[in-house]
């Protein structure tokens, strides 16, 4: 992403970085290029920083490319759900959930399914691996995906349960 002033067109290294929000914006437009699953590589501080820098700007009245409203439908099924929703595109059902048996309460889905955590890409935001994982049944959903006992019970991470059917096909 671009500086916030001090350098007009530089980039700021979300790794390490700083900024004063009470600062005006020093460029009418930003270019965003984080990634929301920055911290997979090691840069666990970078999305956070990235949210608020990218608020702090458009309050300003900059305006910034891959803004928030962007990094934010990246960043979260649950919201890419709702969108999909809203503009009548069929989509997997889905379910987001911290605690296995209120989901298996609620879960109107089918099965097999697929449980990814909810935010994040590339498998971000789990410690499990694989980060999809297939749930045949329901008491399969009870049990730690990729084999991390208790990683589900202990409501670190926030999962999403998917199953959908298009054109006769299972598709998640």
């Amino acid at each position: 992403m671009g500086g916030t002033g001090a350098q007009r067109g530089a980039a700021l290294d979300l790794k390490r970085a700083a900024f004063d929000p009470d600062a005006v914006p020093g460029a009418a437009l930003y270019f965003n290029q984080a990634s929301p699953s920055a911290y997979v590589r090691g840069n666990t501080r970078a999305v956070p920083l990235a949210l608020s820098l990218m608020r702090s700007l458009e309050i300003g009245g900059a305006r910034v490319l891959n803004g928030t409203r962007a990094y934010q439908l990246e960043l979260s099924k649950s919201t890419q759900a709702a969108l999909l929703r809203k503009l009548e595109i069929p989509h997997p059902r889905t379910l987001v959930f911290n605690d296995p048996e209120t989901a298996l309460a609620q879960w109107t889905g089918g099965w097999p399914a697929l449980l990814k955590p909810e935010q994040g890409g590339s498998g971000a935001r789990t410690h499990a691996r694989p980060a999809i994982v297939p749930v045949p049944a329901p008491s399969a959903c009870r049990r730690s995906p990729g084999g991390n006992p208790g990683h589900l019970a202990r409501g670190r991470t926030q999962f999403s349960l998917h199953w959908g059917r298009f054109r006769g096909k299972h598709r998640v």
